[in-house]
């Protein structure tokens, strides 16, 4: 599962005194907030609990010389170094980390050099921290991000949806990327588990209409953002797996940025299979198994995690395990114990 850090989160630990100062640029700015700083050897400091993690932010104009440092646990494990730009990148992702067992870990990013190009660039700051992304096996109370290209998330029909991937008509979308749809009929649907779920579209929308559905009932109908590019935000919900389901109706495209769902207290436990949302009946009787990166089985004697990338395809429903058929190959496997939520049937 992904979880996403706004800049101006408290948990991120800017060094002071320093040269961090607070900037925004509206709605192509992941909260309207980023934070920069020119000064050699500023940190800012993220503490998380999970296996790996990204920083995401804007790269303003430069001369191709600004360099970033991470480390991780007191190990350096990377750096950027931002390439010459005439005007401003946004959502670009500046790093990654390796992938480290689950666990609590602290990223520090460091300001090494900062060369800006003066003369379109006022702030005289090259690197601007929006937000970081961090994976994790257990999100129990935390809000999940379900980006609209995790492999959780299904589309009626490929024909019907463009996907815009790093590009710069997806520059003003969370981690560059955005589906969008001019179909009507067209759907999309999601399943999480939580109480809460919030669709958000790419900036500029209005003129489109869209149905949304959970766990199969009406939940509301969209025609523009209702707080800035938040398309939908669903009632509270009972605890446990859900799935959601929009519907475009007709009118102007319409462009789905990412998903944020609050999880409930086990974010192991998936929502209902997003097929069933569709129309289409579930193939057997199986616990459903999900997350965005990692899909973990409960369901035999060793706790399996299976890493997805998330530029690779897009599997067509969440992963599922039978009780007696849980793959091991490609995994990394733990001896545990069997341990089966109360509300989960299982059948062999």
């Amino acid at each position: 599962m992904s979880i996403l850090i706004d800049d101006d989160d408290p948990l991120v630990l800017y060094n002071s005194p320093g040269g961090w100062a607070k900037h925004g640029k509206g709605s192509v700015e992941f909260d309207g907030t980023t934070h920069a700083s020119g000064t050699h050897g500023d940190t800012a400091t993220l503490a998380f609990e999970g296996t790996s993690i990204s920083v995401y932010g804007t790269l303003a104009p430069s001369l191709g010389q600004s360099r970033m440092n991470f480390s991780v646990d007191g190990v350096e494990a990377g750096s950027y170094i931002g390439p010459q730009v005439p005007a401003a990148s946004h959502n670009l992702l500046f790093w990654t980390s390796p992938v480290y067992p689950q666990g609590s870990h602290q990223l520090v990013v460091t300001i090494d050099q900062d060369v800006p190009l003066t003369a379109v660039n006022p702030l005289n700051r090259t690197f601007f921290l929006d937000y970081f992304v961090y994976t994790t096996t257990s999100a129990a109370g935390k809000t999940v991000l379900i980006d609209d290209n995790d492999r959780s998330v299904t589309y009626s029909d490929s024909d019907n949806w463009q996907s815009s991937d790093d590009s710069d008509d997806s520059d003003s979308c969370l981690e560059r990327t955005k589906h969008t749809t001019k179909s009507a009929g067209s759907w999309v649907a999601v399943p999480f588990n939580g109480t809460q779920i919030s669709l958000i579209g790419a900036p500029g929308q209005k003129g489109f209409k869209a149905s949304v559905s959970i766990d199969g009932s009406p939940a509301g109908q969209i025609s523009q953002p209702q707080n800035k590019n938040q398309l939908f935000n669903s009632a509270v919900l009972s605890p446990g797996p859900h799935t959601i389901n929009v519907t475009f109706l007709g009118g102007n495209p319409m462009a789905v940025d990412y998903f944020l769902a609050t999880s409930g207290s086990d974010a192991l436990i998936p929502a209902a299979n997003s097929s069933q949302a569709a129309g289409t009946p579930a193939s057997g009787k199986r616990a459903v198994l999900w997350d965005s990166h990692y899909a973990e089985s409960r369901l035999s004697s060793h706790r399996c995690y299976r890493r997805r990338s998330r530029r690779g395809p897009r599997f067509p429903a969440p992963a599922t395990f039978r009780a007696d058929d849980v793959e091991t190959e490609d995994k990394t496997c733990e001896p545990t114990s069997l341990r089966i939520p109360s509300d989960v049937r299982l059948h062999a």
